[in-house]
């Protein structure tokens, strides 16, 4: 997942995989870092959207 990169440690601890990009899907979860990455969120939702149901990514 990714952040706001003040948020990587934390979210380390609890297990996640930190990772800094504007983008990340894991299972069908999309995360972005913080409002500039919001164009590149909005696109992987659409695309998300797109393919339907993902059930099976779980």
């Amino acid at each position: 997942m990714t952040s706001w990169p003040s948020l990587k440690h934390e979210l380390s601890l609890g297990g996640a995989e930190w990772i800094d990009q504007q983008v990340v899907l894991d299972k069908g979860i999309v995360t972005s870092r913080n409002p500039n990455d919001i164009p590149a969120f909005n696109a992987k939702m659409i695309e998300e959207f797109q393919e339907g149901d993902h059930s099976s990514k779980r």
